[in-house]
């Protein structure tokens, strides 16, 4: 059984327990925000009920600290020239004993006081150039130790008290110079920290998941979403038998174009069952002809499950095969216990850009039931087709939706026996040009916006029966603030800087605040040393001021 204590795990009543008013307790569950989503299962549902529905209305702004480096008495890191913009922060905040830690697209992490928002320490990795600047994602915290993975794929342990590093391991994956780019903080199997890489476009890297001991500079195993890049036959599906596809001959054809399956979302690790899952991302056949690569493209798009002791695949469920539109699984798999006909059982969730919620047993894989459909869809292009999909797809000139980075592009919650997603309409027209790719002249594809409206929804799922119990609509764009449930509220910060409190039950608006800047992070929900309960959130970044980090409390 997944540890559940202080959660109920049944529906509820939008007045659930939600009267309690004051001090946090450092034994509620709540008063930390450890984890990227919360806790280690990923579903960024906080317990504590210090703040909740009926008082939420009266939050007020406690204090805002400006993310700047010289502010917090460090020499900002000169940006490459291809950098133009400013870093951004889209890390959540963690929150732990009353400090509140953040990163930025710097690699930069800022460690600030909870209860003043006073800086306390910051630090710079000194990256490798040909890494860039990239988003960092997620912080993690295990057994008192900070940790990050840089953009070169160093994984970094910091005291959190000081800042001081404590742990540095390096090669994690086998070639940074090929193009791997660290964007998750690792997950943990005991002392075994668990973390994926991510893949930019015109390169050869294919995604991988590795393990290494936390105490070793060693890679414990290995895992590869995709066949090695070289040109001749790909026979990548020795394990197709494991899945929901079946096997197919030379599945990634006679080119060099394997590549992607990047990692972007955070694993999530059973301890009792030794498992850890997390999705996979696109083959990057919306830029050349799909119909070089034929075949479902494994294990690109997929939701899989790996020995976290050994990296042997347990199962895999592909949800796009041979993907078009970049409709992968980005953000965060949770692993949540629900109540299925009357019954507690584990499950495996994640979203896709394609607008699919997938709940999955955890053994074998297979859908508890059918994918729920959320958003705004008009196109569908192989989506849960399995092996009906069309093999030799290429992206054709005309307009879709989701585009490439709309859908569902956030990370989920799961609380009250209830999914929270967030979805954003992103309408694309494809056209073929003349371009290069991987230095070779090539008929590429163009992706551009159209001009019509971007609006997004946040949408609540019965996990019982997989039916959505209600919607609210956002007439704005909502990419990478990942959803938060806490106190009967589910709060929500779309792009143009709406922090959104609704009511977890019904999808009522309670409140909407303007933020100044952005959103770029979701909220975290945790307390100061002195155990009043807080919201946490970062706003601006890019070209939209500074990076901000701001507190919201009870009066």
């Amino acid at each position: 059984m997944i540890r559940t204590a202080n959660i109920n795990l049944t529906p509820s009543s939008p007045r659930e327990d939600l009267t309690e008013v004051g001090r946090a307790s450092r034994h509620d569950g709540g008063a930390n925000w450890e984890h990227p989503y919360y806790d280690e299962f990923n579903r960024s549902f906080n317990p504590q009920t210090t703040i909740n529905k009926e008082n939420v209305s009266n939050l007020v702004l406690k204090w805002t600290c400006d993310l700047d480096a010289a502010k917090f008495g460090a020499a900002p890191k000169e940006m490459p020239a291809s950098e133009s913009r400013q870093p951004r922060v889209q890390t959540i905040a963690l929150v732990i004993d009353g400090d509140v830690f953040v990163a930025d697209s710097g690699n930069r992490i800022y460690s600030v006081d909870a209860e003043s928002g006073s800086p306390r320490w910051t630090f710079q990795p000194p990256l490798d150039e040909a890494a860039g600047f990239r988003l960092i994602h997620t912080l993690n915290s295990h057994r008192g130790v900070l940790y990050m993975v840089s953009s070169d794929c160093v994984l970094y342990g910091l005291d959190p008290k000081t800042g001081a590093v404590k742990t540095k391991i390096g090669d994690i994956f086998p070639d940074k110079a090929i193009g791997y780019s660290g964007r998750t903080a690792p997950s943990f199997h005991g002392e075994t920290a668990i973390t994926g890489a991510a893949t930019p476009y015109e390169v050869t890297a294919r995604g991988c998941v590795a393990a290494c001991d936390r105490n070793a500079n060693v890679a414990k195993w290995r895992w590869f979403s995709v066949p090695p890049a070289v040109q001749g036959q790909k026979n990548w599906d020795t394990e197709a038998h494991k899945g929901n596809i079946s096997a197919y001959p030379n599945d990634w054809g006679e080119t060099d174009f394997s590549g992607r399956g990047s990692i972007w979302a955070q694993p999530v690790v059973d301890e009792d069952t030794g498992s850890v899952y997390f999705g996979t991302g696109d083959p990057d056949l919306f830029i050349i002809e799909g119909s070089q690569v034929p075949g479902p493209l494994l294990y690109t798009n997929s939701i899989v499950a790996l020995d976290a002791k050994t990296g042997k695949m347990k199962w895999y469920h592909q949800t796009t095969p041979h993907d078009v539109m970049s409709w992968d699984i980005c953000w965060s798999t949770i692993l949540a216990e629900i109540e299925v006909e009357g019954r507690k059982r584990k499950a495996v969730i994640a979203g896709t850009k394609g607008n699919y919620v997938y709940v999955l047993d955890p053994e074998t894989g297979k859908p508890v039931y059918s994918p729920v459909r959320v958003g705004y869809n008009i196109t569908q292009l192989n989506a849960n087709l399995g092996d009906r999909a069309d093999m030799l797809l290429s992206l054709q000139p005309g307009v879709y939706s989701p585009g490439h980075g709309g859908g569902i592009n956030a990370a989920l919650a799961v609380a009250y026996n209830t999914i929270y997603v967030s979805s954003h309409r992103m309408d694309q027209k494809a056209e073929w040009e003349d371009g290069t790719y991987r230095g070779a002249p090539m008929r590429v594809m163009k992706l551009t916006n159209t001009d019509t409206p971007h609006f997004s929804t946040i949408a609540a799922i019965d996990a019982s029966r997989g039916e959505i119990k209600w919607s609210y609509f956002i007439p704005n764009f909502y990419h990478g603030s990942g959803l938060v449930v806490s106190g009967g509220v589910v709060y929500g910060v779309d792009a143009k800087g709406t922090l959104y409190m609704l009511d977890a039950g019904n999808g009522t608006l309670i409140r909407e605040v303007a933020l100044p800047g952005p959103g770029t992070t979701g909220v975290s929900v945790a307390a100061t040393k002195e155990g009043e309960m807080g919201l946490f959130v970062s706003v601006g970044g890019r070209d939209a001021g500074p990076n901000r980090l701001l507190c919201f409390g009870l009066p």
